[in-house]
């Protein structure tokens, strides 16, 4: 039979748009599992920063009658946490200094891991409460992207963009 071609095989195209459209799904794979990454690291440091300040917050319960006289609100420069072992406000706030700088984290080329990055923690007086008083307590630490910039101002201008800020925070409420 004159003219009939054989269809057998594929064309040389074929091959080439083959390979095309896998390796578009591959690039496209990739970059979610990035993304995925990405949302991870995300994640991982907003449990760590809730974790801190539930942390405090149950420091603050602990200890009423100096919450309530504002003994939270003080700056402390002590750095040995042990040496503050019979003043229980000062250690309390120093034990969380260094839980928000990582210095209780274990240390890979001067790294902390398992710390929120940039993580800086707030004590303020919360919204007011007739019958009693109300602290807040705050951490904020640096995103990887960027979102809305927090309502809430613990950390405010220490980040190098303020839609990389995030913050949790915690209303504890004293009677």
């Amino acid at each position: 039979m004159k003219g009939q071609v054989s269809n057998a095989g594929f064309t040389l195209v074929e091959v080439l748009v083959t390979f095309l459209l896998v390796a578009i799904g591959l690039l496209g794979m990739g970059a979610l599992q990035v993304d995925t990454m990405n949302n991870q690291f995300e994640a991982n440091q907003r449990v760590y920063a809730t974790w801190l300040v539930d942390d405090m917050a149950s420091r603050i319960r602990a200890n009423r009658s100096a919450a309530t006289a504002g003994a939270y609100f003080a700056e402390t420069s002590v750095t040995d946490c042990r040496a503050a072992a019979n003043t229980p406000v000062v250690r309390d706030l120093c034990l969380w200094r260094a839980l928000l700088s990582g210095d209780h984290a274990i240390t890979t080329n001067d790294i902390a891991v398992g710390s929120a990055l940039g993580a800086a923690g707030c004590i303020t007086t919360g919204p007011g409460g007739s019958d009693g008083t109300v602290i807040r307590v705050a951490v904020a630490w640096q995103g990887t992207k960027a979102s809305a910039s927090p309502a809430d101002d613990c950390g405010q201008g220490e980040f190098a963009d303020e839609n990389l800020r995030r913050v949790i925070h915690r209303d504890v409420f004293l009677r």
